[in-house]
């Protein structure tokens, strides 16, 4: 157990991966939605289909935004304050402070890069109502940058703080 804590070298890296992931959640939720959507609207227009399984879609169908909606933000507070937990079982030294601002610059640039791709992929007309019932995950894309520079920090007080 003790060769494994010591064999951990970064955390500030684990924000990055952070960082796509709930990128690809999102996005793969939005289209899921745009795809729901098309299944729904072929179901409820098939007269061979009961009244029964119409409801049962209908009713899924519309708990759909709103059960991502929440897993999405359970999901990304959960990951931010696993890193933070993790970081501190980390030991390192406060030399290494130095190159963690740089890589959080880097990070705060990617994750910028990662908030406008969202933002472009559903101001597409295409998913823009896929996406409008979203509202924590929109809220948390377009903030991403701001919200991992805040669980950067907190990474960052827990890594060098320690001694």
């Amino acid at each position: 157990m003790l060769k494994l804590k010591r064999s951990k070298k970064g955390n500030i890296i684990d924000l990055f991966y952070i960082g796509i992931f709930v990128l690809a959640f999102s996005l793969i939720v939005i289209m899921g939605k745009g795809i729901f959507t098309d299944i729904n609207t072929d179901f409820q227009a098939d007269p061979t289909i009961s009244d029964a399984s119409k409801d049962i879609l209908t009713e899924n169908y519309d708990t759909y935004d709103s059960l991502f909606d929440n897993i999405f933000m359970f999901v990304f507070i959960g990951l931010g304050l696993a890193v933070v937990v993790s970081a501190f079982f980390i030991q390192s030294h406060p030399l290494f402070y130095f190159v963690s601002v740089v890589i959080f610059s880097i990070l705060t640039f990617v994750t910028a890069l990662f908030s406008n791709v969202y933002e472009e992929i559903i101001l597409d007309p295409t998913f823009a109502t896929a996406a409008s019932g979203f509202t924590f995950m929109n809220h948390f894309m377009a903030y991403l940058p701001l919200y991992i520079i805040v669980f950067s920090i907190v990474v960052a007080i827990v890594l060098y703080s320690k001694r």
